[in-house]
């Protein structure tokens, strides 16, 4: 069940950022496992780009660590992708990773016709932008 959950969230990110979803597209008919600190995702990549629930073999095995969170903070990519383990297709992975990193979460607020919500979107996107700013600063100091 919180599988499913997990990937509803990660569906309603894609209809919020269409062109990943269309990315997502060329990487139909793989079944992955995503293992997160905290939860495993089993998904299969439909053909409309969105995800799916699945529980056949995953074609790529992808580890998360939670150290790995620190890439929000400095951007090492090779640092971060080190710290990744995965099995299975590794061209699917990294396909994979690349795809969903171009997700932008604050989109997902926009996605209501409300303009109270918009502008609530707007004043997050900004506070977010600011406390990754600071914590970069903090982190080259």
């Amino acid at each position: 069940m919180l599988n499913t959950l997990a990937i509803n969230a990660l569906n309603l990110l894609l209809k919020a950022n269409p062109h990943t979803c269309t990315q997502l597209q060329k990487l139909a008919t793989n079944v992955i496992e995503l293992k997160l600190p905290l939860l495993t995702l089993n998904f299969i990549v439909a053909p409309d780009g969105m995800l799916e629930a699945e529980d056949s073999a995953p074609d790529c095995s992808i580890t998360i660590p939670l150290a790995s969170a620190s890439h929000f903070i400095h951007h090492d990519q090779l640092q971060t992708f080190k710290t990744l383990q995965i099995t299975g297709d590794k061209t699917l992975a990294t396909n994979l990773l690349t795809i969903l990193a171009t997700l932008d979460a604050s989109k997902v607020l926009y996605l209501a016709d409300s303009p109270i919500l918009g502008i609530f979107a707007v004043k997050l996107e900004q506070l977010l932008k600011n406390l990754v700013e600071y914590a970069k600063l903090v982190s080259h100091n």
